[in-house]
């Protein structure tokens, strides 16, 4: 701790910044923030904004999902040509009109994988985030509605 600071224990004061901490609390006076004493207000702003009931739980959930489905999208084999070679593996077995899609959006994808698979996982993180901010929820369920049909279409080869 610096020259201007007391310590006994587990408390410690500082006087040039002006905060106080004890054990777990902490109050700091020039930001005006206060550790534990303010926890549950947070926790209860939290729990409103995200799930104030089951609907905004469900689409918070969902948000939540996304964002970690748009995170695995940045892994290094989907950049890779591994993903073009899944992404074809679903055309086998499938009717000539929906194997030719599928064939189609494999092989516009290989020219310029890191553009597509880097555009492919920042919508995914959008529709996430979209989910997540009260204001856009419900373009995010649109949105979350028309990938979700394009991913069973060309990932999932409709299966």
């Amino acid at each position: 701790m610096g020259t201007n600071s007391v310590r006994v224990g587990s408390a410690s004061v500082r006087v040039g910044s002006a905060s106080v901490r004890v054990g777990s609390a902490s109050v700091r006076v020039g930001s005006a923030s206060v550790g534990a004493a303010d926890a549950g207000e947070v926790s209860g702003r939290l729990r409103w904004y995200f799930a104030a009931d089951r609907r905004r739980a469900v689409q918070s959930a969902l948000g939540a999902i996304w964002l970690l489905d748009g995170g695995l999208q940045f892994q290094s084999f989907m950049y890779s040509h591994g993903f073009i070679a899944m992404l074809t593996g679903n055309a086998a077995g499938q009717p000539g009109w929906l194997s030719s899609s599928i064939d189609w959006g494999a092989h516009l994808a290989q020219h310029n994988l890191a553009f597509w698979n880097t555009l492919f996982g920042l919508t995914q993180v959008l529709i996430g985030l979209g989910m997540l901010y009260r204001p856009t929820v419900k373009a995010a369920l649109a949105g979350s509605l028309v990938w979700a049909l394009v991913v069973w279409w060309f990932g999932e080869g409709s299966g």
